[in-house]
């Protein structure tokens, strides 16, 4: 298992709280909570926030400093400039 910043990469989600897959680039200051799961390709810039339980589909990008509620669903490609709400 390979590991970057104390974040196991491509592993269960039963056994691990995050997952950061293989190419995906993560930003100085970027938080990511528990149970998320960043796709493959995807570029999460600085100072983002993004919700518990959420999922960042491969190759989508985050513009810097914003915030992802909890439970998001990012589809693949997707180009973030504004902020999401937290899905009911």
């Amino acid at each position: 298992m390979n590991e970057i910043n104390d974040v196991p990469q491509n592993a269960s989600p039963k056994t691990s709280p995050k997952i950061i897959n293989t190419k995906a680039l993560v930003e100085h200051d970027a938080v990511i909570e528990d149970h998320c799961h960043i796709s493959t390709g995807a570029v999460v810039n600085g100072g983002v926030r993004i919700g518990s339980g959420s999922f960042f589909g491969s190759n989508a990008v985050c513009k810097e400093y914003i915030e992802i509620g909890e439970s998001a669903v990012i589809g693949c490609g997707a180009i973030i400039v504004k902020n999401i709400p937290q899905t009911p």
